[in-house]
């Protein structure tokens, strides 16, 4: 197969393509090329343009300027005839495609084919930020999982969101979006997020975008304190602390966050932060001797997001066999 090589074709003021081959019915390829009908001078986002050309090889992996010489388009040299397929892009100075087109050619002489590229998927670089402009580190979160519309979500480190260029999203349609952040933390083991935006907007274009969110809190927390109707921590050294929500689910787990019982004891208090926000029942159980010490009936406790435990406002619950 033909290699195709590229040279200054000056009187198009274009690149120019090239092996020479030999035969009375070999020709050149003259495409030029617009973007919805505008020039590369209308569309300055586009840098460069790609060709592919399959079974040929061409030069710099068929990537060439968008204008050479004020000249949108390139000529590539001898081919042999035949009938050929082509696909272009119009791509960004990042390499993203911005327009496509394909199509086909048949060579018996030289040829020019116009090309009129259509908008592809777009993308979006994507930056976040938190309350009081926390870095990520000050946020105690190092991922942020991202949803766009119905699809999957996509995980990026959370430093990579808080640069300059920020994030490149998935392929997108051109037009409007729903978009979903939510930032979470190694220390739970990303089981639920820190922060969230739900359903914001994301419109783009066939230029990628660049959309800036900041996120609130969904978490908050309660200082927990509990004192003895009857009992000691001298018997009971070991109190385990949960938190079940409207479903009877436990915050954590089965068996309960356990605390030393004097950690907890009046006047002191245990604060719990960074949990998810909602309506819970605080649960609280020690066993002594076969004995078993709870805080029945269950206070309800309502953690509200952004609002965390006060030491000096705890929630007192008293534990009994």
């Amino acid at each position: 197969m033909n290699t195709k090589t590229v040279a200054l074709f000056l009187s198009l003021a274009s690149l120019s393509g090239c092996v020479s081959s030999n035969g009375p019915y070999s020709g050149d390829i003259t495409f030029t090329w617009t973007f919805t009908g505008l020039t590369c001078s209308q569309a300055p986002q586009v840098a460069s343009v790609a060709i592919t050309i399959p079974g040929e090889v061409l030069q710099n992996n068929g990537v060439y300027p968008c204008l050479t010489n004020n000249y949108g388009g390139i000529v590539l040299h001898d081919f042999l005839p035949g009938d050929y397929s082509f696909t272009i892009q119009g791509l960004d100075a990042r390499g993203n495609p911005l327009y496509a087109a394909s199509g086909t050619f048949h060579i018996n002489g030289s040829i020019q084919v116009p090309v009129d590229l259509q908008p592809t998927a777009s993308y979006a670089y994507l930056n976040w930020s938190f309350p009081a402009n926390a870095t990520c580190a000050q946020a105690r979160v190092d991922a942020v999982d991202v949803t766009i519309d119905q699809g999957a979500p996509t995980r990026y480190a959370c430093a990579d969101g808080q640069t300059q260029q920020g994030v490149l999203s998935v392929p997108l349609s051109i037009g409007t979006h729903t978009i979903t952040l939510a930032a979470s933390s190694a220390e739970v083991n990303h089981s639920y997020p820190y922060y969230k935006l739900v359903n914001a907007a994301l419109t783009t274009s066939a230029t990628p975008v660049a959309a800036a969110y900041q996120l609130p809190w969904v978490v908050g927390g309660v200082a927990v304190q509990w004192d003895f109707i009857s009992g000691s921590c001298t018997t009971v050294p070991t109190i385990y602390v949960n938190f079940l929500d409207q479903f009877s689910n436990p915050l954590y787990g089965p068996n309960g966050d356990p605390q030393t019982c004097v950690g907890g004891l009046f006047p002191s208090a245990i604060r719990y932060d960074y949990l998810p926000s909602g309506s819970y029942f605080l649960t609280l159980q020690g066993s002594y001797a076969g004995t078993v010490y709870t805080n029945t009936p269950y206070p309800q406790v309502i953690i509200s997001a952004g609002v965390f435990s006060d030491p000096q406002r705890p929630v007192l619950s008293y534990l009994h066999p």
